[in-house]
């Protein structure tokens, strides 16, 4: 199971959101560069970036930063926010990124997902549940779709990872819902779940290890590493 760090990109900031508001967030470095770099020292082999300027409004904004960090830290990536279009997906792959995150687009638009499925080896779903249901646009709007339905054609389709992010914990330190990820992974044996939200301390990925659920593959941290819960060093043992 991999450990992914995040880097959440506002004004080409690194900054974390609380409950997915964007009238409340955190600068913790003026240049993420810098913690990037950190992650990369300390072995960590995958970033997990977010464009929440293009989350919100549909369009990348911070896709020079992350070009940055991809040439200067020399880091694997995977990017997100406000990737829409078959021309965009072509532009990062072009620029070496392996993974890309699609979450409302092929959400609410279904025809772009069957579209899209000759790139499903680069592509992972992230799938944002509020109150149970999947959330688009950067958080604030709610989708028609019900999670099994789109876990369904996901399949279907060639594409075999989400991310699943529990928003209610987002941000908040409050620990993961092992048990909520345990019911997921049980319900969809057939597509990888990645692991998001709430993460506090070592503890909270031990307890998902402990799952030892072939179909978890992931847990990503944010907001515990940046107020210092999570020390970057400890990620070495796990």
């Amino acid at each position: 199971m991999l450990v992914i760090p995040a880097i959440d990109l506002m004004n080409n900031k690194c900054v974390r959101l609380v409950q997915g508001k964007f009238s409340d967030y955190k600068v913790y470095y003026d240049d993420p560069i810098i913690p990037a770099q950190k992650f990369k020292e300390a072995g960590i082999k995958l970033l997990h970036i977010v464009d929440l300027d293009g989350a919100k409004t549909g369009e990348m904004k911070n896709l020079n930063i992350i070009k940055k960090i991809i040439s200067d830290v020399k880091i694997n990536v995977e990017v997100g926010g406000g990737i829409r279009s078959v021309a965009t997906i072509e532009n990062l792959i072009a620029l070496g990124i392996k993974r890309i995150i699609l979450g409302t687009k092929v959400i609410e638009d279904l025809d772009f997902l069957y579209k899209i499925k000759k790139f499903a080896e680069y592509i992972i779903i992230g799938t944002d549940l509020k109150n149970n249901k999947l959330a688009t646009r950067g958080w604030v709007n709610e989708a028609d779709i019900s999670l099994a339905d789109f876990v369904k054609i996901l399949t279907d389709n060639g594409f075999k990872e989400i991310i699943v992010t529990d928003i209610s914990k987002d941000g908040m330190l409050t620990g993961v819902n092992a048990d909520f990820y345990n019911e997921l992974a049980e319900k969809f044996p057939g597509i990888n779940i990645v692991v998001s939200g709430g993460v506090h301390s070592i503890d909270d990925i031990k307890n998902i290890k402990k799952l030892n659920k072939h179909n978890i593959t992931g847990i990503i941290i944010g907001k515990a590493i940046y107020e210092g819960k999570i020390k970057i060093n400890d990620l070495k043992n796990l």
